[in-house]
């Protein structure tokens, strides 16, 4: 299995599998089912989602294989990830550090294309000794349609090859490699979020805390994350035993905070963790976590 294999098979057939119909054809299977596996099998993806698709109800202009952190999205419409995006005459395909567009066109309408520019600025302005090791240049997706336009848009860091003389293997896996390490430094550094949490303390100064905060506030926002770890746990403040149900009746039952407790200050950037719901989370009344962060 190879990353080489997956993008030959894509270019080589995709054009004449769309003349067929896309249900149950054997290259939409490969797609949705096969593809991951190719790139599982070629560089370390810990803690990342990989899926691909051909479209839905009719076969896309522009095919693509996903990797994503649960932290970050766990949908292409929103979040950013790290994508192979084919053109839509199969000369070309991207590896783009891109941006999900659908929740911002549909809240920005026409002007969507432009915030996902400026959020591509601040992706490369955050990680900027990535720079140097990624094509300068624009992604060109030879399609008009609106989706091809967003991930134009949304795309900030990547490489460009030619399906008719690719890479070897090791150069793609290199690359996609390099391109993970800078998909975490980029979420350790908060994404997209525009700022640090700022907290008044007694004596009316304000602190600002680091970033470790905004990967904090990412991760206890994980709600299969959450889930598990109220499952594990259960609903009564580790802290002080608070317990919404108690107080507040059915409007309290199931509430309760998962706060992430292993120090992000000593992890790397870049660096891929498995969370444990019972050594990594503990759950917390809003007041016990809000003393928590202060702390």
């Amino acid at each position: 299995m190879s990353i080489s294999a997956f993008l030959t098979e894509i270019s080589e057939n995709y054009l004449s599998a769309k003349q067929q119909s896309l249900n149950a054809h054997p290259l939409a299977h490969y797609l949705r089912n096969k593809a991951a596996a190719e790139i599982i099998s070629s560089v370390d993806v810990r803690g990342l989602n990989v899926k691909g698709s051909p479209g839905q109800g009719g076969w896309a202009d522009i095919p693509w294989l996903i990797l994503m952190d649960p932290i970050v999205t766990e949908a292409p419409t929103r979040g950013y990830y790290i994508v192979y995006l084919f053109s839509a005459d199969m000369k070309y395909v991207y590896l783009s550090l891109n941006q999900g567009a659908t929740a911002v066109i549909e809240e920005f309408k026409k002007l969507g294309y432009e915030i996902l520019k400026e959020r591509s600025a601040v992706i490369r302005a955050r990680i900027p000794e990535f720079a140097p090791l990624f094509s300068p240049h624009q992604i060109h997706l030879a399609s008009q349609g609106n989706r091809p336009k967003a991930y134009q848009a949304g795309h900030a860091f990547g490489y460009c090859y030619s399906l008719e003389l690719l890479p070897e293997e090791s150069i793609l896996r290199t690359h996609l490699q390099k391109m993970i390490e800078l998909y975490r430094i980029l979420t350790f550094r908060g994404g997209l979020d525009s700022g640090f949490e700022v907290i008044e303390v007694k004596n009316d100064e304000s602190i600002i805390e680091k970033r470790q905060y905004c990967l904090h506030r990412r991760i206890e926002r994980n709600t299969e994350a959450s889930k598990i770890v109220k499952k594990v746990q259960g609903y009564t403040c580790k802290a002080c035993n608070f317990n919404f149900s108690k107080i507040y009746g059915k409007l309290g039952e199931n509430y309760i905070e998962a706060h992430h407790i292993t120090p992000l200050s000593h992890l790397l950037e870049g660096q891929a963790v498995a969370y444990d719901p019972v050594r990594d989370f503990v759950v917390l009344c809003a007041n016990c976590h809000r003393m928590m962060h202060r702390k």
